[in-house]
């Protein structure tokens, strides 16, 4: 009897070719969450990118499901601890996509101190007079300050220095955490909002952390690029701070838009809006599908945990099980 997977009609090219070359049989499953888990009674793993998993639709699934894949997101809509009772392996692929959000970021930087976006809304307003280049500056020797450390930041860092000769600061979550000996690390907030030209958030921070405070420490010329972590945002006071000029601009994700004042935060010429997911590129959701792909024949397979951190083609996906989480 072959081994089956339960995908979806989303699974790229990259993924399902390398099920059908290792000999899977690939079941499509329906959109009805309910159908999906009848479905998966039959089924030794899932590859779906979408649907939530809780401790009822697990169960539902049945004792023959080993594997659920979620490529290209968190985990969250998976009940980690009901999978982990049931003894199913949960995977996700988000960092195959560090190298797309890595780009990105230095292109809102770009973009936050090129005006890209207010010169657009000036063009299509017909009021180009109002543009000023005086509010422009350049990348080469500003300094880029990271609150929390994650591999996305490692990325950016590396490249402003190559590319535009930037120093990067960082504030790490754990001060036991180690740093490239090209960045510099911060005794305090205090000091970093105050050194950065741009603040980027790359750490789970309480929410509301960032306020009036906060911002009043940055430099007036300094940026603020936050396109996860939302919630660590003042939004309120993030607004008058922009209006007060006590920072020159902003890059937020659309879940600021879901907090008291975002949806005025989100409408702020001084801001760069962010959607979400458009930091992915065709390339990063074919490296997902595809370290997902591999993920699922890894564990099936029965080889050592180990050996899956360690795959030359994989060296980066996340593991979540009772005892063991793990990220290569």
């Amino acid at each position: 009897m072959k081994t089956r997977v339960l995908v979806d009609s989303a699974l790229s090219d990259s993924g399902r070719q390398y099920l059908l070359d290792r000999y899977y049989e690939l079941v499509v499953a329906p959109e009805d969450m309910d159908s999906q888990a009848n479905m998966a009674q039959s089924c030794d793993a899932m590859l779906l990118h979408q649907g939530t998993w809780s401790r009822e639709r697990l169960q539902q699934a049945g004792t023959r499901l080993k594997v659920i894949c979620v490529p290209g997101v968190a985990a969250d809509p998976v009940d980690l601890s009901a999978a982990s009772a049931l003894g199913i392996w949960v995977v996700d692929s988000d960092a195959a996509g560090v190298e797309s959000r890595a780009e990105y970021e230095i292109a809102l930087l770009l973009s936050c101190c090129k005006q890209i976006v207010r010169m657009d809304y000036l063009v299509h307003s017909q009021n180009t007079a109002a543009y000023s280049p005086a509010g422009n500056t350049e990348l080469r020797g500003k300094k880029i300050g990271f609150i929390g450390w994650d591999e996305t930041a490692a990325l950016v860092a590396h490249k402003c220095r190559l590319a535009f000769e930037m120093e990067s600061c960082c504030l790490p979550q754990n001060q036991l955490q180690m740093l490239p000996a090209t960045v510099g690390r911060c005794s305090s907030m205090e000091r970093l909002l105050a050194e950065s030209d741009f603040v980027c958030i790359h750490a789970a921070l309480r929410p509301g952390m960032l306020d009036h405070a906060c911002f009043c420490r940055m430099k007036p010329t300094a940026y603020l690029i936050c396109i996860a972590n939302e919630w660590a945002l003042n939004c309120s006071d993030l607004c008058d701070a922009l209006w007060q000029e006590m920072l020159a601009g902003a890059a937020v994700g659309q879940g600021v838009r879901q907090q008291p004042s975002g949806e005025q935060l989100w409408q702020q010429p001084g801001v760069v809006p962010v959607l979400p997911l458009s930091y992915y590129t065709y390339e990063a959701l074919n490296r997902m599908d595809l370290f997902a792909a591999q993920a699922v024949d890894t564990i099936l397979c029965g080889h050592p945990i180990p050996e899956l951190r360690t795959h030359p083609e994989t060296p980066r996906i996340r593991l979540y099980r009772e005892g063991y989480q793990g990220k290569a």
